[in-house]
Order: structure tokens, then sequence, then C-alpha cells
């Protein structure tokens, strides 16, 4: 009797360590940052959640899924930025990442203070950190996107974007754009900016950790406001919120010697654009985009897939939920997904745990 309560004891414990270590993520779901907590959102600190939601199913509830500390031990966003709020899974999908705060929510006018601007982690399992950094590079503006390859951070802000090594708490800049969204594919690290000459995707050979310069990628002109952006091969969807008939998901498509704007999208109501995106490239048919759209107040988490046409693509749109009034959805990224290792040692628990009962039934 005692080895069999020994037994059950190891079964529970072990069962205990395969559900801590499995994502409380649910892999394929969709995870959105939300800003705000049901007040009228304004230039100052607001609090953040993490919501998650399927990626299938259409008109879901909103509730916060994590909470991400607001009295000054996480992070916040100011209210009123629609350029913050990036949300980012790292290229090895062990965690996303996101811009933040250090300081309480209620934080009178947080973009143009001395707040410390940190790095938001959370992991498959739905822990969440901060990643600090010892600069006062990012102070006096607006912190924005950060992306990971999982160990070290780029950090885009509008004084530029800054490279963070693992293990360090300095910054080393890598340009002095004002950048609104970084990401990297292929290993290249783009951004997007909405200043200057050019509003456009721009982009570097590999992922730079100094101060380098970068080439125009996507877009050109200073009528379009591209936000987030993802790329496959010679495809890419740009997020774009403008106000207008050019607001939306634009499709761009390489042509062998420049990136050409196909069609844009539509997010399903007319002259409301995007601002953040993920994308699906294994659905069949044609890859299906989640994007949160631009309305200033319960704005929306949408999904649409590329079937070639404008027209096409409006019958498959749908609205996968609608943020609460006076909040707003700001990026999304597909859940994490938990380290191999993990399902290793819990393994590893179970065939240990096999041994020891095969031991004890031949005693």
């Amino acid at each position: 009797m005692k080895t069999n309560i020994k037994i059950q004891s190891a079964i529970i414990a072990i069962v205990a360590l395969i559900t801590s270590a499995q994502a409380q993520f649910t892999p394929g779901d969709l995870v959105v940052l939300q800003v705000g907590n049901g007040g009228t959102l304004s230039s100052a600190a607001a609090p953040l959640f993490l919501d998650q939601f399927t990626s299938t199913t259409a008109g879901q509830t909103v509730t916060p899924f994590i909470t991400i500390p607001s009295d000054g031990s996480g992070l916040v966003l100011s209210g009123s930025a629609s350029s913050e709020g990036s949300l980012t899974r790292s290229t090895d999908g062990s965690i996303l990442t996101f811009g933040g705060y250090s300081a309480a929510s209620g934080t009178a006018s947080i973009a143009s203070g001395t707040a410390p601007r940190e790095v938001g982690v959370v992991g498959a399992s739905g822990q969440f950190s901060i990643v600090a950094n010892s600069s006062s590079a990012l102070s006096g503006n607006n912190i924005r996107g950060v992306v990971s390859d999982g160990q070290n951070y780029w950090i885009g802000s509008a004084n530029g974007v800054y490279y963070q090594a693992s293990g360090s708490s300095s910054l080393i800049q890598v340009t002095n754009s004002n950048t609104r969204v970084v990401n990297i594919f292929n290993g290249n690290l783009e951004y997007s900016t909405g200043s200057g000459a050019n509003h456009a995707v721009l982009a570097y050979t590999g992922a730079p950790t100094s101060l380098t310069a970068p080439s125009l990628f996507i877009g050109s002109g200073n009528t379009a406001s591209p936000y987030d952006f993802f790329i496959n091969g010679t495809t890419a969807y740009v997020a774009d919120d403008t106000a207008g008939a050019s607001g939306g998901i634009q499709r761009w498509d390489f042509n062998g010697s420049a990136w050409v704007l196909s069609y844009t999208i539509s997010t399903g109501v007319a002259n409301i654009g995007a601002r953040q995106l993920t994308v699906d490239t294994t659905t069949p048919g044609g890859a299906t985009i989640f994007a949160t759209t631009a309305e200033s107040s319960a704005n929306r988490l949408i999904s649409v897939q590329d079937l070639g046409s404008t027209s096409a693509d409006a019958t498959t749109l749908a609205t996968l939920a609608t943020a609460p009034t006076g909040d707003l959805f700001r990026g999304v990224a597909f859940a994490p997904i938990p380290e191999p290792a993990t399902f290793a040692l819990a393994g590893m628990g179970l065939t240990a745990l096999w041994g020891f009962t095969r031991r004890n039934r031949k005693s």
C-alpha cells in the first residue's frame, strides 16, 4: 500500500511538472496586447493585459488571460499613443516581447517623462518578466516594439532602434530613424517608419548590433502610414492605418528588382485601416492575416484570408473579438511555444517512474 501511495504521489508530481511546463498559452492561438481597463484612454499610463483567442471563432468574449502588473513593478503604456504596443513572438518561438514604461498606471504624460523604458517578456508558461536596461537613450519619447531571437533584443522607439545583448543592461543604437515596429524575418532586421521622406519598411542584411544604414525595402513617399508587417519570401503584408481607401492590409510582391504594391485588403469598415498583424501562411488556398484595426476606441481583432483579390478576400473577413469600450487592442502575435527541453524533462520523469514501477512489481 505504501508503495502504491508513493507511485501515486510520483505520478501527481510528474503531472504537475508537465502541467506547469506546458504552455499556459494554447499553441496556435492568438495573443493580443490590450491597453486600458474600461476608463477613458489618455496620454497617462494605462494598464496592460494579454488576451488569448482562437484563430477561427468569431465574436469571442474578451477576458484578460494575463494581467501585467501596473503598480510600478510591471509595465504600462500611454493610453493614447497608437504607435506603442507592438507584440512580437521571438524568432525561436519561445517568448513574446513588447516595450513599456516601468511606472504606475495613471502616471501623467508617460511618454514624455523619464520613467524607465523596459522590455517585457512573456514565456509559454505565461510567466512575465522585465529585461531592464541602464540607458537613458529612450527617455522623453515613445518606446514601441521589441523583437528578439530568444536571447538578444532590438528595441524600436521614436529615437531609433537599439540593440540589447543577452545579459547586458546597455543599449547600442542601430539606427536613429523614428521607428514604429521592428521585426526579424529570415535573419534580417526590418523596421517600419512613418516619418521622413519615405514612410516605409526598411531593412538590413542580418541583424545589426551597431549603428548601420538600412536600405529602402517596401514603400516610398510620405503619404502612407505603415505599422506592423510580415514578409514571406517574395510576398509581404503591411498594416497601414491611413484613414482612407489606402488604409488596411497592403499586399506587396517582389518582381525581381523591387517591391510593388499589388492591392489593399479592407478591414471591413470604410476608411479604417490596421496597425498590427500576424500571418498564418499554412492555410490552404492562401495566407490568413490576423490584424488589429485602427478605430480610436473598441477596435477589432479580425481575420481575413488572402485569396488573390480584394473582392474574394472580403468573403472571408471575420471579427474574432472587439475590445471593450474605452480600451484598445494593440499588438497581436501567435502564442509562444514550450521549449523542447520542457517535454524532455517530463519524459525523463515518466520513464524513471515506469522503471520504478517495474522494479517494485518484481520485488
